[in-house]
């Protein structure tokens, strides 16, 4: 669709060492695949016999780490040069753990995931003008809280016909004139959001929590 940018796709860079063929071979198979949807696994190097300087000239070149398996420790000076360069070698002897060890590699590189949680809801029932500071009228919707306690200050989303068409903070709650901190559930309101005044009858204020998790699996 026109406009609609394409998801982003990550890129994990790895170089694979392994004993014998067959199991680079299958090492490198089992690799790909992984899923790939949302981050591309790129093998820039992939041979056997231990880890070598021509590995680590790799994994600088690609920002990449390191997977030994079934190889014995890399030599003193190889091992030395991997740690004044930083590179990561993460060797393995079971092929489970290390495609587990690349996968986590690959999630971490995901952002989190959001999930909206509803706190509160009111449901607009009237709209009308408040002259505010300096004589400037703003418009605030009348409500009635039919859903937990709103509180001035929390993000807040507007409704109408099952869509969300604004998201901000809830600018202030009006009582009886009053200008309070919290409305509690069955009680009328006036609410006013920063940066939206078009409210209509129907609409439906909802205060939200958007709670962040790091992603678990590809």
């Amino acid at each position: 669709e026109e406009g609609v940018e394409p998801p982003k796709v990550y890129e994990l860079p790895i170089v694979i060492k392994a004993d014998v063929d067959g199991a680079l071979e299958a090492v490198v198979s089992s690799i790909m695949a992984l899923p790939q949807h949302e981050v591309t696994i790129k093998v820039v190097s992939a041979g056997i016999g231990p880890v070598a300087d021509s590995d680590l000239d790799s994994a600088v070149a690609a920002g990449a780490v390191i997977y030994a398996f079934n190889l014995k420790n890399p030599s003193g000076a190889v091992l030395k040069q991997a740690r004044e360069q930083k590179i990561e070698i993460v060797p393995h002897d079971i092929i489970y753990n290390l495609i587990n060890e690349v996968t986590k590699a690959a999630v971490s590189l995901l952002p989190n995931v959001l999930t909206t949680i509803t706190i509160s809801e009111a449901n607009v029932q009237q709209i009308f003008e408040l002259t505010v500071k300096r004589g400037v009228a703003t418009k605030v919707a009348g409500c009635r809280v039919t859903l937990g306690t709103f509180v001035a200050g929390s993000e807040a989303q507007v409704v109408r016909a099952g869509d969300v068409i604004h998201t901000g903070k809830v600018e202030s709650l009006r009582h009886n004139k009053d200008t309070v901190k919290e409305i509690s559930i069955g009680v009328e309101c006036g609410i006013t959001l920063e940066d939206f005044t078009e409210f209509k009858g129907g609409d439906i204020i909802r205060s939200i929590r958007v709670d962040s998790k790091p992603r678990t699996s590809l």
